[in-house]
């Protein structure tokens, strides 16, 4: 589950979206509209890959209406989203707890109540001036970054959602 606003591909609070994409494309796999899911999937034997088509705020739903479709259990969620605490293009993984702040992963725990998914952080650092972030994060990524995002970052990133995989089919 990539997180991010349906329409702001491009930007830094849509690196997860962005993510799960590239991922797609490199697999070969197209995306769909899954109305029912409020969503774009891109689906194989191994993945299914999601792109909420709601605001960040709202992504929950999505998960939450993905999980009933695909008749899938919370635990078996990866949520991919932007973290401003962490320095540009650093990835880390969190296996629960809190939202850390974050409005999308808020959502998702509020809709399927619980914090007990694993997430990948792709750092987006945070802004020199603190009024200024959540203009910085509806803001593209420049040129250099989306050059590192895309040969650099997601390699890690897919480099977790494969691990995360293996280890659900174990």
């Amino acid at each position: 589950m990539g997180l991010g606003n349906f329409g702001s591909l491009n930007s830094r609070h849509s690196v997860g979206m962005l993510a799960v994409k590239q991922f797609a494309h490199e697999l070969g796999i197209e995306w769909r509209t899954r109305k029912e899911c409020s969503a774009e999937i891109a689906h194989n034997e191994k993945y299914i890959l999601v792109q909420p088509r709601l605001f960040m705020n709202e992504n929950g739903g999505a998960v939450r209406s993905c999980l009933k479709v695909f008749d899938l259990k919370p635990t078996s969620v990866l949520v991919i989203h932007d973290d401003l605490e962490r320095q540009f293009g650093r990835v880390s993984k969190k296996l629960k707890g809190s939202a850390s702040g974050h409005n999308g992963v808020r959502s998702v725990i509020a809709s399927i109540k619980t914090d007990s998914f694993e997430r990948i952080r792709v750092g987006i650092s945070r802004p020199v001036n603190q009024s200024q972030v959540f203009k910085y994060v509806l803001e593209n990524f420049n040129p250099d970054e989306r050059d590192i995002l895309y040969n650099q970052v997601f390699e890690d990133v897919f480099k977790h959602i494969e691990k995360f995989q293996q280890a659900k089919t174990m």
